[in-house]
Protein backbone atom coordinates (compact mmCIF):
# COMPACT_ATOMS: atom_id res chain seq x y z
CA UNK A 1 0.00 0.00 0.00
CA UNK A 2 3.03 2.74 1.31
CA UNK A 3 4.63 1.74 -2.45
CA UNK A 4 0.98 2.08 -4.06
CA UNK A 5 0.11 5.31 -2.46
CA UNK A 6 4.04 6.95 -3.19
CA UNK A 7 3.73 6.27 -6.64
CA UNK A 8 0.81 7.39 -6.84
CA UNK A 9 1.77 10.76 -5.44
CA UNK A 10 4.79 10.92 -7.39
CA UNK A 11 2.58 10.53 -10.68
CA UNK A 12 0.21 13.22 -9.68
CA UNK A 13 2.89 15.67 -9.01
CA UNK A 14 4.84 15.09 -12.45
CA UNK A 15 1.21 14.99 -13.87
CA UNK A 16 0.19 18.52 -12.17
CA UNK A 17 3.55 19.58 -13.77
CA UNK A 18 2.73 18.74 -17.58
CA UNK A 19 1.42 22.17 -18.46
CA UNK A 20 4.62 23.54 -17.58
CA UNK A 21 6.25 21.91 -20.43
CA UNK A 22 3.77 23.26 -23.05
CA UNK A 23 3.84 27.01 -22.51
CA UNK A 24 6.82 29.24 -23.61
CA UNK A 25 9.59 28.93 -21.56
CA UNK A 26 13.02 30.38 -20.71
CA UNK A 27 15.94 27.19 -21.11
CA UNK A 28 19.54 26.65 -20.12
CA UNK A 29 21.80 24.18 -20.20
CA UNK A 30 22.41 23.03 -16.41
CA UNK A 31 26.32 22.20 -17.02
CA UNK A 32 28.14 24.29 -18.95
CA UNK A 33 31.19 26.98 -19.47
CA UNK A 34 29.31 29.37 -21.06
CA UNK A 35 25.73 30.75 -19.90
CA UNK A 36 23.00 31.06 -22.28
CA UNK A 37 19.38 31.25 -21.81
CA UNK A 38 17.06 31.06 -24.72
CA UNK A 39 13.04 31.22 -25.24
CA UNK A 40 12.22 27.98 -26.12
CA UNK A 41 8.53 28.22 -27.90
CA UNK A 42 5.09 26.24 -26.52
CA UNK A 43 4.40 23.06 -27.14
CA UNK A 44 8.91 22.42 -27.88
CA UNK A 45 10.12 20.00 -25.51
CA UNK A 46 13.59 20.26 -23.66
CA UNK A 47 16.15 17.45 -22.70
CA UNK A 48 16.89 16.53 -19.04
CA UNK A 49 20.50 17.96 -19.37
CA UNK A 50 18.16 21.39 -19.20
CA UNK A 51 16.46 23.50 -16.61
CA UNK A 52 13.53 25.97 -17.61
CA UNK A 53 10.85 28.38 -16.09
CA UNK A 54 7.81 30.02 -17.04
CA UNK A 55 6.18 32.57 -16.04
CA UNK A 56 5.39 36.42 -17.38
CA UNK A 57 7.92 38.87 -19.00
CA UNK A 58 10.27 36.00 -20.63
CA UNK A 59 11.85 38.28 -22.94
CA UNK A 60 12.85 41.14 -20.18
CA UNK A 61 14.16 37.84 -18.36
CA UNK A 62 16.09 36.49 -21.05
CA UNK A 63 17.56 39.85 -22.01
CA UNK A 64 18.91 40.38 -18.56
CA UNK A 65 19.63 36.82 -18.09
CA UNK A 66 22.14 37.05 -20.51
CA UNK A 67 23.78 39.76 -19.76
CA UNK A 68 27.36 40.29 -18.75
CA UNK A 69 26.50 41.09 -14.90
CA UNK A 70 24.31 38.16 -14.52
CA UNK A 71 27.06 36.00 -15.72
CA UNK A 72 29.34 37.87 -14.12
CA UNK A 73 26.98 36.98 -10.87
CA UNK A 74 26.45 33.49 -11.27
CA UNK A 75 30.27 32.89 -11.95
CA UNK A 76 30.78 34.58 -8.96
CA UNK A 77 28.36 32.45 -6.17
CA UNK A 78 28.02 29.04 -8.51
CA UNK A 79 30.33 26.09 -7.39
CA UNK A 80 32.40 24.96 -10.51
CA UNK A 81 31.49 21.49 -11.45
CA UNK A 82 34.52 19.94 -11.81
CA UNK A 83 36.37 20.89 -15.46
CA UNK A 84 32.94 21.18 -17.07
CA UNK A 85 32.10 24.00 -15.88
CA UNK A 86 29.23 25.11 -13.62
CA UNK A 87 26.19 23.63 -12.23
CA UNK A 88 23.21 26.06 -12.28
CA UNK A 89 20.30 24.52 -11.24
CA UNK A 90 16.59 26.01 -10.61
CA UNK A 91 17.67 26.77 -6.98
CA UNK A 92 20.59 28.84 -8.25
CA UNK A 93 18.70 30.98 -10.51
CA UNK A 94 15.52 31.53 -8.48
CA UNK A 95 18.30 33.56 -6.12
CA UNK A 96 19.53 35.84 -9.43
CA UNK A 97 18.31 39.23 -7.71
CA UNK A 98 16.25 39.99 -11.05
CA UNK A 99 14.45 43.37 -10.73
CA UNK A 100 10.73 43.24 -10.96
CA UNK A 101 9.02 45.82 -13.55
CA UNK A 102 7.88 48.47 -12.40
CA UNK A 103 6.44 52.04 -13.73
CA UNK A 104 9.82 53.73 -12.77
CA UNK A 105 11.64 50.94 -14.89
CA UNK A 106 8.93 50.60 -17.56
CA UNK A 107 11.20 52.42 -20.49
CA UNK A 108 14.39 50.25 -19.76
CA UNK A 109 12.32 47.17 -19.87
CA UNK A 110 10.77 48.28 -22.77
CA UNK A 111 13.97 48.75 -24.15
CA UNK A 112 15.00 45.38 -23.28
CA UNK A 113 12.61 43.67 -24.65
CA UNK A 114 12.74 45.55 -27.97
CA UNK A 115 16.20 44.23 -28.26
CA UNK A 116 15.66 40.77 -27.39
CA UNK A 117 12.88 40.25 -30.30
CA UNK A 118 15.22 42.20 -32.66
CA UNK A 119 17.94 39.81 -31.38
CA UNK A 120 15.73 36.75 -31.90
CA UNK A 121 14.08 38.28 -35.42
CA UNK A 122 17.78 38.02 -36.81
CA UNK A 123 19.36 34.50 -35.25
CA UNK A 124 16.17 33.02 -36.35
CA UNK A 125 16.47 34.37 -40.33
CA UNK A 126 17.42 31.25 -42.64
CA UNK A 127 20.98 33.15 -43.37
CA UNK A 128 22.30 34.33 -39.43
CA UNK A 129 24.77 31.79 -39.35
CA UNK A 130 26.71 32.80 -42.86
CA UNK A 131 25.73 36.38 -42.55
CA UNK A 132 28.61 38.44 -40.29
CA UNK A 133 26.06 41.50 -40.72
CA UNK A 134 23.28 40.02 -38.94
CA UNK A 135 26.00 38.49 -36.43
CA UNK A 136 27.68 41.70 -35.44
CA UNK A 137 24.26 43.54 -34.97
CA UNK A 138 23.20 41.20 -32.40
CA UNK A 139 26.33 41.31 -30.71
CA UNK A 140 25.34 44.95 -30.87
CA UNK A 141 22.06 44.79 -29.31
CA UNK A 142 23.80 42.46 -26.51
CA UNK A 143 25.97 45.43 -25.38
CA UNK A 144 22.99 47.69 -25.64
CA UNK A 145 21.30 45.00 -23.19
CA UNK A 146 24.36 45.48 -21.19
CA UNK A 147 24.20 48.98 -20.85
CA UNK A 148 20.56 48.96 -19.83
CA UNK A 149 20.66 46.40 -17.42
CA UNK A 150 23.60 48.22 -15.59
CA UNK A 151 21.64 51.53 -15.42
CA UNK A 152 18.21 48.93 -14.16
CA UNK A 153 21.14 47.86 -11.42
CA UNK A 154 22.31 51.44 -10.93
CA UNK A 155 25.62 50.27 -11.47
CA UNK A 156 28.66 52.52 -10.69
CA UNK A 157 31.35 53.27 -13.68
CA UNK A 158 34.10 51.16 -11.35
CA UNK A 159 31.29 48.10 -10.69
CA UNK A 160 31.00 48.51 -14.66
CA UNK A 161 34.96 48.15 -15.29
CA UNK A 162 35.42 45.53 -12.62
CA UNK A 163 32.27 43.17 -14.62
CA UNK A 164 33.42 43.97 -18.20
CA UNK A 165 37.35 42.97 -16.70
CA UNK A 166 35.75 39.73 -16.13
CA UNK A 167 37.44 38.89 -12.80
CA UNK A 168 35.62 36.04 -11.40
CA UNK A 169 35.71 35.21 -7.70
CA UNK A 170 34.59 31.61 -8.13
CA UNK A 171 33.74 30.05 -4.67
Amino acid sequence: MRCLLKRYITQTKVADYYPEFEKEKVVWQRVTKQFQFCIVPRGMYILDSMAFMTGKNLRYLTGILNSKLIDFYVKTYVHLYGDKGFLLSNQYVERIPLPPITPQNQPLADQIVSLVDQILSLTQSPDYETSKEKQEKVKEFEKEIDRLVYELYGLTEEEIKLIEGGEYCTM
